[in-house]
């Protein structure tokens, strides 16, 4: 148990060194000196630093966030407000560091526009990729994530998405106001949809699929020669139709994408009158699927179903 514990802590704070990292690089190489504002305290951050006043984005970050994490604490799982404390502090002094380093930033200047859109692009990448990490860990990067994850607790109904999405983009136009500036305003946002199209799409997987529904006579026909020539588990279900009150089975397969052909053809081979549905499928979990149901001969093996 004392190894599966520093295991699992080394693992979660190696996770959250590197996402704290990937936000510097986002906060420090793209947005700040782009005076884009994506939201959040983040943008707070880089709205006051671009003012005349030109406060310090790592001293802004840290202090905004101490009430936020107070209120997580005291109002959600300790554990997850001291992982966030955690990516907060290595953030904040990250940023801090890279300046006084003197490390080359990605500024395009006016006039830019297609250096600006890739300096939003590659933001919001590195945001993106620091969010669904520190989200593998039950942890946050702080600002409106917190909110979020409060309000969710306290109105578990509430679409929190939307919530969020509405703070930041307050954030991206106060900073337009406040800069004078609307073009950074729409790159904030293409930044921001970049973010949360790739933190989705690590949080969910890169493994995608595809799920058949079939309606058909000939189940187990069906199902042997898909176990045989496809490698993928199926699932028998007794059905009744209601117009005919036909008994008849459904068959529930999970394929890989390259697979569809392969079961497109097997099904006009095996039972063209089959009705048959596909869904698509992602994060696919569980033994049948990323090991084949086939033995060490060749032959299906029932006991990995």
């Amino acid at each position: 148990m004392k190894k599966n514990k520093g295991f699992v802590f080394c693992r979660d704070a190696g996770i959250l060194i590197i996402a704290s990292l990937a936000r510097c690089i986002s906060v420090y190489v793209f947005t700040v000196p782009n005076q884009f504002a994506p939201g959040g305290v983040t943008g707070i951050a880089s709205i006051l630093y671009n003012t005349p006043l030109e406060v310090s984005v790592g001293l802004t970050i840290f202090v905004l966030n101490i009430p936020l994490l107070v209120l997580a604490y005291f109002k959600m799982n300790k554990s997850f407000a001291l992982k966030t404390a955690f990516v907060i502090a290595l953030l904040s002094v990250g940023v801090e560091l890279f300046e006084r380093a003197g490390l080359p930033q990605y500024t395009t200047g006016s006039g830019g526009g297609a250096d600006k859109m890739l300096a939003a692009v590659f933001g919001g990448l590195f945001t993106g990729v620091s969010l669904a990490l520190t989200f593998k860990v039950n942890a946050s990067s702080g600002g409106t994530d917190v909110i979020g994850a409060l309000i969710q607790k306290r109105y578990s109904a509430t679409n929190v998405a939307w919530f969020i999405l509405a703070l930041d983009s307050v954030v991206v136009i106060v900073g337009g106001i406040v800069l004078k500036q609307f073009e950074p305003v729409m790159y904030s946002f293409v930044s921001m949809f970049v973010g949360s199209k790739v933190s989705e799409t690590i949080a969910r997987g890169f493994t995608t699929a595809v799920t058949y529904t079939v309606i058909t006579e000939k189940p187990d026909e069906l199902s042997k020669k898909i176990i045989e020539r496809v490698h993928r588990g199926v699932t028998l279900i007794p059905c009744v139709g209601a117009y005919t009150g036909a008994q008849k089975t459904m068959l529930q397969c999970v394929v890989r994408r390259r697979q569809v052909t392969d079961f497109h053809r097997l099904l006009k081979e095996l039972d063209k009158n089959a009705f048959a549905f596909a869904m698509p499928a992602t994060e696919v979990l569980g033994r049948g699927f990323t090991i084949p149901l086939i033995d060490e001969d060749g032959k299906p093996d029932k006991d990995k179903k």
